[in-house]
């Protein structure tokens, strides 16, 4: 497979850093000063592809570049969104670190076309709960 994303770890220019088994890049088309992307080193399309030492420096990578996202831009606060799926132009699981002057429901609410802070009833919950439970019981492996 040709990845792009995988290339870009030759790509030193780009390179912020990383460990062993994940690495951070400054994004061909980064949204704004400080929008990082996390990868994990080996090309894999899902985080559940990931095996448990590549998962957790992943994770690790994102959390440790938020941290540094948020020290360099303080007048921000990093949103960490995983991209994949539908979500993705290219097929390698990454995060975006993305500093952010906050206001993430409001901005999704307006996205998707729905109310920013819908008041739900018990029984809308109970619903949305029966309804993803027996699928989350397919992947939650201590359910």
């Amino acid at each position: 497979m040709d990845c792009g994303l995988c290339a870009a770890q030759d790509e030193t220019y780009r390179i912020i850093g990383g460990n062993d088994l994940a690495y951070c890049i400054i994004p061909i088309q980064a949204l704004k000063p400080g929008h990082v992307m996390v990868l994990p080193r080996r090309h894999v399309d899902s985080l559940s592809d990931l095996i448990d030492t590549e998962a957790r420096a992943f994770v690790r990578l994102a959390d440790e570049m938020k941290n540094a996202v948020r020290e360099a831009y303080p007048r921000e606060d990093p949103v960490l969104l995983m991209n994949g799926g539908a979500h993705s132009t290219q097929p390698h699981i990454h995060w975006h670190v993305l500093p952010s002057k906050g206001g993430l429901r409001t901005l999704f609410a307006a996205l998707e076309g729905m109310e920013e802070r819908p008041q739900r009833s018990r029984a809308w919950e109970e619903e949305v709960r029966d309804h993803l439970a027996p699928f989350a019981k397919r992947y939650i492996r201590t359910f």
